[in-house]
């Protein structure tokens, strides 16, 4: 099956082309054709999701969970500060596409979380989202199409 608008084979199961990010919808009883685009998205570059992955994981995991780190060591033995370094940021990605569809990362560059419906995902779908990126190198499978935590949620990072 191809996408209608830019012409990509997506496979027969996707529901958005993984190369423009057009909303696929078929008939029932014309198998394997794309007879309508509902909605268009424009899926985030690699720009913005390297920005993302910056801002998100450099600055508020490698610079803000270092200081409450430092603050919190001579209070806490390091069984706590250890449950902190892994809890803070998944509570951070949890809690804010959760509530927003966007973390401080993504609302820099205006894109947003969504399912393949185009809308914002439950808080079923972010739970593995937020999982995934736990997955070791996720970070770096965007570089090969999908992101690990993308596929696996089937969530799409869109422009806003």
């Amino acid at each position: 099956m191809y996408c209608s608008k830019c012409g990509n084979k997506v496979p027969k199961d996707s529901k958005y082309c993984s190369k423009c990010g057009t909303k696929i919808s078929k008939k029932e009883d014309i198998p394997k054709i794309v007879v309508e685009v509902e909605e268009t998205h424009s899926v985030a570059s690699l720009n913005k999701r390297f920005v993302h992955f910056i801002f998100d994981y450099f600055i508020v995991c490698q610079i803000i969970l270092p200081l409450l780190i430092i603050i919190m060591s001579d209070y806490v033995n390091e069984y706590v500060l250890y449950t902190l370094s892994l809890a803070l940021p998944f509570l951070y990605f949890f809690i804010f596409e959760t509530t927003t569809g966007k973390t401080l990362g993504k609302l820099i560059t205006k894109t947003e979380v969504v399912n393949e419906d185009g809308i914002r995902p439950n808080i079923g779908r972010i739970f593995i989202r937020t999982l995934c990126r736990f997955i070791p190198f996720d970070g770096l499978s965007v570089l090969f199409g999908k992101a690990w935590h993308d596929s696996i949620s089937k969530t799409y990072v869109i422009e806003s």
